[in-house]
């Protein structure tokens, strides 16, 4: 783990405003630069914790529209943008999970 992820997960401040990072800025492909979208390690450790608490809750209390606006403002890398989009691979996903 490098010294930004370390004062990401541990609340760290953020330079300009003096106040914890918030999990608006701290996407997940900031987060887990090293995995694509569909394969996350949130199954053990900081990893769980950061996507089923902070960022799961976060994200579906956005609408359609600023969840795009999200993903362009944060410059989302093409997979993430695909994954993570209205519509995109993420939903498809969680509808074939529920069929299963």
């Amino acid at each position: 783990m490098g010294l930004l992820d370390f004062l990401r997960r541990t609340g760290s401040k953020s330079k300009s405003y003096g106040k914890p990072m918030s999990i608006e800025d701290r996407p997940p492909w900031l987060e887990f630069p090293d995995h694509p979208p569909f394969a996350l390690p949130v199954n053990q450790g900081d990893g769980e914790g950061y996507w089923f608490y902070e960022w799961t809750p976060f994200w579906n209390g956005l609408s359609a529209e600023r969840k795009l606006k999200y993903l362009r403002e944060h410059h989302a890398p093409g997979e993430w943008f695909e994954w993570l989009k209205p519509g995109g691979g993420q939903e498809e996903f969680r509808r074939e999970a529920d069929r299963g």
